[in-house]
């Protein structure tokens, strides 16, 4: 006579259904940080075109192109990436025919001229996580304090706020390309982003050496 086969008991299922709580505890913000950082990665990929241009430039000339606020790259308008740049702007001083590319993570990539001895690079985050990040200014210097305090004078030109030796402390001298180390800073521009509020996947992802970064 064949033996019934017992189904699973309702303690063994308790324990297979708080197993499985655990794991998906880990594991869906283990993955929704990964997926964040994988969306910084596209924001990152932005900018190494543009500061091995920059650098380039740099170790020919000795000092920075100038920007004009007509410079930022939107993704939309006039100076929407991949139209085409006028001679003697910026982006064609640097060797780009047309605007650098920016994906849907970026808003807007401007450029603040720190007088000739240095250079910002200034991208608002978008479509990246809600609340905690979106909204948010990084900028990129080479030779500089990072965390710098930024103020927006319109839709999309974005500057250091004050004077360039008070906000981003420009280095006298910068011995040369090789030399670049970049640094970020950040901003919350005036509560679009709460401060203490910021993502740490975002202060982790944009480190200054093994410093996270500070978001004002």
């Amino acid at each position: 006579m064949k033996k019934l086969q017992n189904g699973f008991t309702l303690i063994e299922l308790m324990i297979v259904v708080a197993i499985i709580g655990i794991l998906a505890a880990v594991a869906i913000p283990a993955y929704q940080d990964y997926i964040v950082k994988a969306k910084l990665s596209k924001v990152v990929s932005t900018l190494d075109p543009v500061k091995t241009a920059l650098a380039l430039y740099y170790q020919e000339i000795g000092s920075f192109p100038t920007p004009a606020p007509a410079d930022i790259v939107t993704a939309t308008g006039t100076n929407a990436s991949g139209n085409p740049t006028t001679v003697g702007t910026f982006w064609n001083s640097l060797g780009f025919s047309v605007f650098p590319s920016i994906p849907a993570e970026v808003a807007s990539m401007g450029v603040h001229s720190l007088g000739g001895a240095n250079i910002a690079l200034i991208l608002e985050i978008q479509n990246v996580k809600a609340n905690t990040i979106n909204g948010a200014r990084i900028a990129v210097s080479p030779n500089t304090m990072a965390n710098a305090a930024l103020t927006s004078t319109g839709a999309n030109t974005v500057i250091p706020a004050g004077n360039a030796s008070s906000s981003l402390t420009v280095l006298e001298s910068i011995s040369g390309a090789s030399a670049f180390t970049w640094n970020y800073g950040c901003s919350t521009l005036g509560g679009v982003l709460l401060t203490g509020q910021v993502d740490p996947v975002l202060k982790n992802f944009f480190k200054n050496g093994a410093t996270p970064l500070v978001c004002r």
